[in-house]
């Protein structure tokens, strides 16, 4: 039965399935029927091999990162989650193994129950440091331009130096980051039209009714359909994409709103597709 507990726990953990799902009736008559010898382990039970399971696995890195030659990257990010507000910071590391391949894993993520501020998330990222015992060995952490984060790569720099006399340590601003911000800034110029579009997106995107007349209408007239897309603002090729879908739409969408009045009072004019174009 260790096989089957093992193959069941794998699948809990990839397909993050929650731990209740063993007390699931469906569930239980599927294994039932597929293997009637086997016991499922109750919630409780399932959730400790799991726990064991992700201290094996752990282990494993370790002894994994004991066996890299030379130095050691990470790139960071924070993210919150919009279902409790909790925050979580992901590290990556990244490393040339012995075989002079590049390589990389997910090293950790640090779950913040207190204020993710300056202090206590260079302390997190120290403290992981230490567990793995590579404080010696980084040489460089890569994040985003977050005025919290740019002072994190400051007092991780200092603590290094102090903590093991490592100097060679530098903290690096993500390249497709600030690709972004200058890309935000020029947008900015056409921002009223690009309003604009992105309020039409969005009320296509809503209705189905709208949604399916538009196709209808691109089938006439020999238009490819591409389903209507919203940009997000921290990644400027979003609004490209959102952008250049409407356009390649806009003779379907153009007949759209001569039926359609709702559509008709968000159209860009003319003129702000010209802006559009040019930049």
């Amino acid at each position: 039965m260790l096989v089957r507990d093992q193959a069941l726990v794998e699948w809990i953990t990839v397909d993050l399935q929650p731990f209740s799902v063993v007390t699931n009736d469906q569930f239980i008559n599927l294994i039932n029927t597929l293997d009637p010898r086997y016991r499922i382990p109750g919630k409780t039970n399932i959730k400790e091999k799991v726990v064991n399971h992700f201290d094996n696995m752990r282990k494993n890195i370790k002894l994994d990162i004991d066996k890299i030659p030379g130095k050691v990257s990470l790139t960071s990010d924070m993210w919150t989650s919009t279902l409790n507000n909790n925050s979580f910071l992901g590290l990556t590391i990244h490393f040339i193994d012995q075989e002079w391949k590049m390589q990389h894993f997910l090293l950790d993520i640090i779950s913040f129950n207190e204020r993710h501020n300056t202090i206590n998330i260079t302390n997190e990222i120290i403290s992981t440091l230490a567990e793995f015992k590579i404080k010696e060995k980084v040489l460089a952490l890569t994040t985003d331009n977050a005025t919290t984060m740019l002072a994190v790569g400051r007092s991780i720099a200092e603590k290094l130096d102090d903590d093991v006399m490592n100097s060679t340590f530098g903290h690096y601003r993500c390249t497709a980051h600030i690709l972004n911000l200058a890309a935000q800034q020029g947008l900015e110029l056409i921002d009223n039209a690009v309003v604009k579009v992105r309020q039409l997106m969005i009320k296509i995107k809503n209705s189905v009714i709208i949604s399916d007349e538009l196709r209808k209408l691109c089938k006439c007239a020999k238009i490819n359909y591409l389903k209507p897309e919203l940009d997000i603002r921290t990644r400027w090729n979003s609004t490209f994409n959102m952008l250049k879908k409407m356009e390649k739409m806009w003779n379907g969408v153009r007949m759209l709103a001569v039926r359609n009045q709702e559509v008709q009072m968000l159209m860009p004019t003319e003129a702000d597709w010209k802006i559009i174009r040019i930049l």
